[in-house]
């Protein structure tokens, strides 16, 4: 499977289902709410209303799980990365359980690491949840009615949210021209070696041709914008009337439920 197809984080997958129906607002603060709870977690058991919550979400979603699978697997390095960092440089005071040369590896630095890798590996799954099951332009309004309040401190609320969106839906499109491009690359003989410095050696060709795509495409978004007679700073309306319904509710509801039992078995296992 291509990295193209691990990765769905940013993708829009149109497909009819609980969680598409939802508020784009109730699906951001329901994950606000699950990601603010994650904060807290250091521990295995503290992680399990969170998790929960996502099973249901997920299952919500009608996703091909495989799909989520993917994603997850297509994250491994940066989890890995993640990982390794916080146990070989963050040790903590307690007595090592091992050592690596010069490293030493510490019960809490490996319980932080499992801790940190668990929390961003469900951030980044929630977060796919959100923009598969939602299109960019519900996406785009919610988040600016999300941050209406800022209006008054003379924030571009719109221009901001748009500005996100747009990011977050180029991952996807990058990820597909890096994938374009190291086919073409092997097609015209070029061999990535093995290990891991090789592997990485491999990538630097398609850092210069992936750079020109991007600032490409940004130059192509940017003449089509204005082509549609986008101005910056000028007041606009929704098409789409975003209504928060009794579904709504009980979703959020739900996520609420989830971050405050996540945050009392937390804060009961530092006390205990």
């Amino acid at each position: 499977m291509t990295a193209a197809n691990r990765l769905i984080l940013g993708r829009f997958v149109a497909v009819d289902s609980p969680l598409a129906r939802l508020d784009p607002r109730t699906k951001i603060a329901a994950v606000a709410l699950a990601l603010g709870a994650l904060v807290v977690c250091r521990s295995a058991p503290a992680f399990l209303p969170v998790a929960a919550l996502f099973v249901v979400a997920a299952r919500a979603s009608r996703l091909p799980l495989s799909h989520l699978a993917s994603t997850a697997q297509g994250l491994g390095w940066l989890l890995l990365i993640t990982f390794a960092f916080q146990v070989a440089f963050l040790p903590g005071a307690a007595e090592p359980i091992a050592r690596l040369g010069p490293l030493a590896v510490t019960e809490e630095a490996l319980a932080r690491g499992l801790a940190l890798s668990a929390s961003l590996l469900l951030s980044l799954l929630f977060a796919t949840l959100v923009t598969a099951t939602t299109s960019p332009v519900d996406l785009a309004d919610a988040l600016a009615a999300t941050a209406r309040p800022l209006r008054r401190v003379r924030v571009p609320v719109e221009d901001l949210a748009l500005v996100a969106t747009i990011a977050l839906r180029f991952v996807p499109t990058l990820v597909d021209e890096a994938e374009r491009i190291r086919r073409a690359q092997v097609a015209r003989g070029l061999r990535p070696g093995r290990g891991p410095l090789a592997r990485a050696r491999s990538l630097l060709p398609l850092l210069v041709p992936l750079v020109e795509g991007a600032f490409r495409k940004a130059e192509e978004l940017a003449v089509a914008l204005e082509a549609r007679g986008y101005e910056p700073g000028a007041p606009r309306v929704s098409y789409v009337e975003l209504r928060f319904r009794a579904r709504d509710a009980v979703a959020l509801g739900a996520a609420a439920l989830a971050a405050v039992a996540t945050v009392v078995l937390a804060l009961a296992e530092r006390a205990g």
